[in-house]
């Protein structure tokens, strides 16, 4: 199934939801927040989901390191909450220098060994009501008893994308994520040779559903209230389009158990892998 969406990796939060909200107007099916030196993925999502009633939306990507496991799961919970079920939680490592020079992590080695440690444990996180958490990795330390009496979130298995462009990294995606989302430069041949068949040898989480596979068209916008910079070239807009199939299984688009699944996400073809 291909669905279409859009990533707004610019601008301030004006800006951010007035596109989201063309977005909705005009169909789209999902729209995507990023984040970067100067800017939140969670905040802008949430900002997304305040002016939105159907659209899916979700962090492409916001950043796994930099915020404890405590602090992901809570804001993924209340951005879920805010959206009415709508949420998809996208991490992303970024490189080694992002990890040590931009987030001070003393460790920036086995970057999918931690989001392989990371997502897990968020997911117990989010069953916090259910008992305390108790965890400890290479990366994570967590050890907490409720005090006070905690209500469950209004979803327990917000899906969860990971990043990843190297085959270690998209392996991780179909070891504990819910899906991968590919680089914005990842061509079709990419996608087919290296980024499906690691999929495929990530051994998917027990009970989890099969890992899907967002891919992004090429495109940019603006808001129609900004006017673009001098000498600025004219935005190029290009369609999703659906990949040729891998293998001779399904297409489909995967969603929460029990749930409505978020309108369209992700934005771009989901496969079955295999």
């Amino acid at each position: 199934m291909t669905t279409r969406g859009i990533a707004v990796l610019a601008g301030g939060l004006k800006e951010t939801q007035e596109i989201t909200r063309l977005a909705e107007a005009a169909g789209f099916d999902a729209a995507w927040s990023g984040e970067f030196l100067h800017r939140s993925g969670i905040v802008s999502a949430a900002a997304m989901a305040a002016v939105t009633a159907r659209i899916g939306v979700g962090t492409s990507i916001a950043y796994a390191v930099g915020r404890s496991p405590l602090v992901l799961a809570n804001d993924a919970r209340f951005l879920d909450e805010m959206s009415d079920g709508r949420f998809t939680l996208g991490l992303g490592t970024g490189t080694r220098r992002m990890m040590t020079d931009w987030h001070g992590v003393p460790d920036p080695d086995g970057p999918a060994s931690r989001i392989e440690e990371l997502v897990p444990l968020l997911r117990r996180l989010w069953r916090l009501h259910e008992g305390p958490v108790r965890h400890q990795g290479r990366f994570y330390s967590v050890d907490i008893t409720p005090t006070a009496e905690i209500g469950p979130p209004l979803r327990a298995d917000i899906p969860v994308y990971t990043a990843g462009v190297n085959p270690r990294m998209i392996e991780a995606a179909g070891r504990v994520a819910d899906g991968l989302i590919c680089h914005p430069t990842i061509t079709g041949r990419y996608l087919e040779d290296v980024a499906r068949p690691a999929i495929a040898r990530g051994p998917q989480r027990p009970g989890g559903p099969p890992a899907t596979c967002a891919s992004w068209a090429s495109s940019s916008a603006r808001s129609p209230t900004t006017p673009p910079p001098p000498g600025a070239r004219p935005p190029r807009r290009s369609p999703s389009t659906p990949h040729p199939r891998p293998t001779d299984r399904s297409w489909k688009q995967r969603g929460s158990a029990g749930r409505r699944p978020p309108s369209g996400m992700p934005s771009g073809p989901a496969i079955t892998a295999p």
